[in-house]
């Protein structure tokens, strides 16, 4: 069987489940029948992280399948099932709205047509929401349009700029568009970097990388988040983000502690991915100020005061004022 037939099958087999980038590409070299230790080192990671990506893939192919599948079997385990479920291996119409980085087994559908897939944490209620009109659309377009891979939410206490980006998210969530998943999370209680990273990456992948399969180093765990920024379309967002920052006069600069975000920070906005990063903070980070630009993937939004109408409709909401 062809390497693309094989890929067709699998994605009529696993449907809305798929592989990210890196595993994709782990199997098609196990396909070609390279071992884990040619792998590890043409692709640059460790020989055991490769392994313990591979399993995961076996692992999930075995579910789908009912049988045990492995790296030696996987061959005559597909052409078998071919053979008694023969219309599985029509090949399918690519998508023109698909990325062509994605194969089709990353996305069983044009990513316009895929339910986006949400979580929460402890986003804020915002039914009752206040103007911000201009700043919603010019978002949005920032982020769907133009592709941003950075954009910060700056102003003072209280401007709202948290509920902004929880509106904005909801709105991109509710649309059209080809965002695959958005995950909001607040750093109100300055979260570790290591803690963040693993809870983003069991999310992406939809519960099946626990923190006790990452590795423990912060750098380690960043890379394996890029893979599934580069893998899907993901909008995240980080709110409160001057909590892990320094204030006075290193203002922009991060707390001894809290020196990973760094990483994490100038490697969403340096490297190449098809995601975005929306943060809310009273401060920019140092490193993204450097790299913004009105026409560059990085960029940050200042919030000034509400306008008299977004003004007034508080006020009609709070109710009848007597001086």
């Amino acid at each position: 069987m062809p390497l693309e037939e094989a890929l067709t099958l699998l994605e009529s087999l696993l449907q809305q489940q798929y592989f990210n980038d890196l595993q994709e590409q782990i199997f098609r070299r196990c396909w070609n029948g390279e071992t884990y230790a040619v792998m590890s080192e043409s692709m640059g990671y460790d020989e055991g992280y490769v392994k313990d990506l591979g399993a995961k893939i076996w692992q999930l192919l075995s579910e789908a399948l009912g049988q045990k599948v492995s790296k030696s079997n996987i061959h005559t385990v597909l052409a078998r099932y071919q053979r008694s479920h023969p219309t599985l291996s029509e090949p399918l119409i690519p998508s023109p709205l698909l990325s062509p980085s994605l194969s089709p087994l990353l996305l069983s559908s044009p990513p316009s047509l895929h339910p986006t897939l949400t979580d929460w944490g402890e986003a804020i209620d915002v039914s009752s929401f206040y103007g911000r009109t201009d700043e919603l659309k010019l978002l949005q377009r920032w982020v769907v349009q133009d592709q941003c891979r950075s954009i910060s939410l700056l102003g003072i206490g209280g401007i709202g700029k948290t509920s902004l980006s929880v509106r904005l998210a909801e709105e991109i969530a509710a649309a059209v568009t080809p965002i695959h998943f958005v995950v909001w999370r607040t750093l109100r209680n300055a979260p570790s970097i290591e803690s963040l990273l693993a809870d983003l990456i069991r999310v992406l992948s939809h519960d099946r990388v626990q923190e006790n399969d990452l590795p423990p180093d912060a750098a380690s765990r960043v890379s394996h988040l890029m893979e599934y920024l580069r893998a899907q379309r993901c909008l995240l967002v980080l709110d409160n983000v001057e909590t892990i920052l320094q204030g006075g006069k290193y203002s922009g600069d991060y707390r001894h502690e809290h020196e990973g975000y760094r990483e994490l920070f100038r490697r969403i906005a340096q490297t190449s991915h098809q995601s975005c990063l929306v943060l809310t903070s009273r401060e920019n980070p140092k490193e993204l100020t450097v790299l913004e630009g009105e026409n560059l993937p990085v960029r940050s939004l200042r919030l000034s005061g509400l306008t008299g109408n977004g003004s007034k409709a508080i006020l009609q909401d709070k109710g009848r004022f007597i001086g």
